[in-house]
């Protein structure tokens, strides 16, 4: 067994991938493998989210106060996110000890199991203090999977094109797939609330949207038990190239490539979900926006970063993944601070555009983000390394950040703090993209370290 050292070379023609990675169907039955676990990542993120909110505090919950039993309730959903970066961990051992292919059928079978039995749970007026218990654990299940979804899916499909020249646009079209999922629950969700009362919500109308992610994540299920290996994962296991504790090997030899892996999603994460999750209840609080109408502009700004993520990560395998992801982070921290006079204007024509370049240059750097985390690991410790980059990362400023944000607001009673938080977190992608050098005609097949940081 070959350690992970920089002193290895790259692999040799007889460890070349099969032809079939090369075959426009392959890449396509792979590339829907993957996007469609993304899809329904994201679209069970808003669905819990708003679901959580609006009734399972009375359901699962229930208090002689309403705002305690909404905020147990919401505890649900956090919990199931910061469980994330185990699930990174633990796949991400998985799938550089024993392949890819076996990660994304155990995630997708634990989502699916997971997200079914939450959508035909009894609530706590019929099985008492157990539907509760019996939630959060299906919620931490839910996370664990998640946690290892977007790594193996995102190497799945970036190792597949990896002789393409392509494998830039593979990553935006995989994560392009969040966007997606984001859609699809805004109009379930809206077309759920228009089509039936608030009791027929409560007493049903909330299962619709589980059972149909259940339905979805079976469909995933049989696209991906038919999938092939990676071949460049398969190169590497049947020449022995694999190694026993791939984090530990990430962390001992290559621990700036792990920071990097770490800051590089900072200031998507932050602006993210500070847009989603923090902007449109602060602006219908202090400004004469209709929360609704925030939404549905969110919305819209959705389908532009749709766009944005695949074309960013397209125009990466031209010019490589740094320079996209420095233009949507530098524009990123100077956007926070005119987004916030934008969206509190009053405008609706300037809360759209606050909201759509934002997303632009967040699809700046989530576009090629994947492949550029890929590329910064050799193929024996790239799914730990990318998985736990991300997942940490994911956590602790996406997770944590509406929350900071809600605080400074609070105390300061002015925006001007959570646009400092957010050019900070864009500075910290920018640090980290600079003092790294681009992994575009890097071969995937190379068991050696990435390209040195500068």
């Amino acid at each position: 067994m070959v350690l992970y050292s920089e002193d290895v070379a790259a692999v040799g023609p007889e460890e070349s991938c099969p032809q079939d990675v090369l075959n426009p169907r392959t890449q396509r039955k792979v590339l829907a493998a993957g996007m469609i676990g993304t899809l329904i990542e994201y679209f069970d993120f808003l669905v819990y989210a708003t679901v959580s909110g609006l009734v399972f505090g009375k359901l699962f919950f229930p208090t002689d106060n309403e705002f305690v039993g909404a905020m147990l309730a919401i505890s649900t959903f956090a919990v199931g996110f910061l469980v994330r970066p185990i699930g990174g961990i633990v796949f991400g051992h998985i799938g550089d000890r024993y392949g890819r292919r076996r990660v994304l059928s155990i995630t997708i079978t634990m989502m699916g199991i997971a997200t079914a039995l939450i959508g035909v749970l009894p609530t706590y007026s019929t099985i008492g203090i157990a539907a509760p218990i019996v939630l959060v654990l299906l919620r931490i299940t839910q996370g664990l999977g998640v946690g290892g979804e977007y790594g193996a899916a995102s190497t799945m499909v970036i190792e597949h094109a990896h002789q393409t020249g392509r494998r830039g646009l593979f990553g935006g079209l995989n994560a392009s797939a969040g966007s997606s999922g984001f859609l699809l629950a805004t109009g379930l969700l809206a077309a759920l609330t228009t089509l039936t009362t608030d009791e027929q919500f409560e007493a049903w109308g909330w299962r619709v949207p589980f059972l149909l992610s259940a339905v979805l994540l079976a469909v995933g299920f049989y696209i991906r038990y038919h999938l092939p290996e990676s071949p460049v994962m398969q190169a590497a296991v049947e020449h022995g190239r694999t190694v026993s504790r791939p984090l530990l090997e990430a962390f001992r030899h290559h621990p700036r490539q792990v920071a990097i892996a770490l800051a590089a999603p900072t200031g998507s994460f932050v602006g993210y979900y500070v847009i989603l999750v923090f902007s449109a209840p602060y602006a219908a609080d202090v400004s004469d926006h209709d929360e609704s109408a925030l939404l549905a502009l969110l919305t819209v700004g959705q389908v532009a970063y749709l766009f944005a993520v695949v074309g960013w990560a397209w125009w990466s395998d031209k010019v490589g993944r740094r320079l996209p992801m420095l233009i949507g982070s530098g524009g990123l921290m100077v956007w926070g601070f005119v987004f916030f006079p934008l969206l509190l204007s009053g405008s609706m024509m300037a809360t759209l555009v606050a909201f759509s370049v934002a997303l632009v240059f967040l699809g700046a750097i989530y576009g090629p983000l994947a492949t550029f985390l890929a590329e910064l690991f050799g193929t024996e410790v790239r799914l730990s390394g990318l998985s736990f980059g991300f997942q940490v990362s994911g956590a602790l400023a996406g997770g944590l950040s509406p929350v900071i944000a809600t605080a400074l607001v609070g105390r300061g009673g002015t925006w001007l703090p959570v646009a400092f938080m957010i050019a900070i977190a864009a500075g910290t992608t920018v640090i980290a993209v600079w003092f790294s050098k681009d992994g575009r005609h890097r071969d995937l097949r190379d068991s050696a370290t990435a390209p040195h940081a500068k």
